[in-house]
């Protein structure tokens, strides 16, 4: 037997290690209009100073000392929404709240809404206003990764770093340099540890029947890693399930009859299958990483991270200026979605990574369908599968969640399935 809750979208779980969802929050049920919980576990991520530098989520969200006793400064660290100021809101990730001007369109966020910034404007991941930077002059010299300040967002950045024999490498969770190898050489380093992205190397510990998917190159999860016996069993190839008539094609690239038509990419050494009338195969042959975008049929994630869509949520698109979950435009973005940290840093939100992100306490909308509300996803806590599924009801965006005793989590599927 399995239980099902049927309640408005206000808050998504936060998954952990793959799907495996460690320390995860309950379902909170509240209706739209109403007044979300204070716990300050489940709210968007925090603005900082400056020009959206990424918070600190190690650091003691409760500045006051006594949770909510104090009436806190705007940008100033909370725990609580009394901990704030009237008119604000502690708004931020885990460990991570701010107080803030809350905000679910552009014009409320005017100057004086964010600390020490001219131009803010509303981030709908967090309903919470905060600072753009556009690029390293507005981070002192540091990069801007979707308006977020960070130390690096490519391990070309972190060339500087020393480390002997290893690798400097861009840590995707706290965007900073670290020492590590790559996926697949046998060894489990910092940024993999880190991300649980590489079950290739880093077997263990995880949740029997738990999986780790392959992302393909338009998007399709397809079975990689299964936990068996406490350790990860993966599938040598499992590109060789991805959509495609040719390996050229499961593997990120296109046939083509001539060098001339390989726009986006090299032409291989090995056709990969291509024959006929277009018997060259045209791939770009590196990975794309955290962070970075491709257009399907031109790239391909790296190993461990998933290639996300570009839905997330916007303001306006439906009538009334209703916010809902939206496709930008056609390109993926690789990030490490299922790690349990939200990297909004990367292309990650409660749109299209509801298992790391958590959404702010406004309601979703909807109209062409279930796709407004965003994804499906599952996470394994102990023995029991949580499998959440968006539904669009009455123009409300809703979530069904079930509990399944004995099932595990598929995040190929995103559902919960016979172990």
């Amino acid at each position: 037997m399995h239980r099902i809750l049927r309640f408005v979208w206000v808050f998504a779980l936060v998954g952990g290690c793959g799907c495996d969802g460690n320390g995860s929050s309950s379902d909170a049920a509240a209706d739209s209009g109403g007044e979300a919980s204070d716990d300050g576990a489940a709210d968007g991520e925090a603005g900082g100073d400056g020009a959206g530098d990424l918070a600190d989520t190690g650091a003691d969200a409760d500045a006051d000392g006594d949770a909510c006793s104090g009436t806190g400064a705007l940008g100033e660290t909370c725990a609580g929404d009394c901990d704030c100021a009237a008119g604000l809101r502690c708004l931020g990730l885990p460990g991570a709240g701010t107080c803030s001007t809350p905000c679910t369109a552009n014009a409320t966020c005017v100057a004086g809404t964010v600390a020490d910034c001219a131009t803010p404007f509303c981030e709908l991941s967090l309903g919470a206003c905060r600072c753009r930077c556009l690029g390293p002059e507005d981070c002192d010299g540091r990069p801007c990764s979707l308006n977020y300040c960070v130390d690096c967002t490519t391990d070309a950045e972190c060339a500087a770093t020393s480390c002997g024999e290893d690798t400097p490498r861009c840590r995707p969770d706290t965007a900073s340099c670290t020492c590590g190898g790559t996926c697949g050489d046998g060894a489990c380093d910092d940024v993999e540890t880190a991300t649980h992205a590489c079950p290739l190397d880093c077997p263990a510990p995880c949740v029997e029947g738990e999986s780790h998917p392959w992302s393909c190159w338009d998007g399709t999860l397809v079975p990689w890693c299964r936990c068996v016996s406490g350790a990860w069993v993966c599938e040598a190839d499992p590109a060789g399930a991805c959509p495609g008539d040719t390996e050229c094609q499961r593997g990120g690239g296109q046939c083509v009859p001539d060098a001339g038509s390989c726009i986006e990419g090299t032409i291989l050494a090995e056709p990969l299958g291509c024959a006929g009338a277009s018997p060259l195969c045209c791939r770009s042959e590196t990975c794309t990483g955290p962070g970075a975008s491709y257009y399907p049929g031109s790239g391909r994630c790296c190993p461990g991270l998933i290639a996300l869509s570009s839905l997330s949520p916007m303001e306006g698109m439906l009538s009334g200026g209703r916010i809902a979950c939206m496709v930008g435009c056609w390109a993926l973005t690789c990030a490490p979605c299922g790690d349990g940290t939200c990297e909004l840093h990367l292309g990650e939100n409660f749109c299209n990574c509801p298992r790391d992100c958590p959404a702010p306490d406004y309601g979703l909308s909807c109209e062409l369908g279930d796709s407004d509300c965003g994804m499906p996803y599952c996470r394994m806590e102990g023995g029991i599968c949580h499998q959440v599924t968006p539904r669009c009801a009455s123009g409300i965006c809703e979530r069904v969640s079930e509990e399944f005793p004995g099932r595990a989590c598929d995040c190929a599927t995103r559902s919960c399935v016979v172990r």
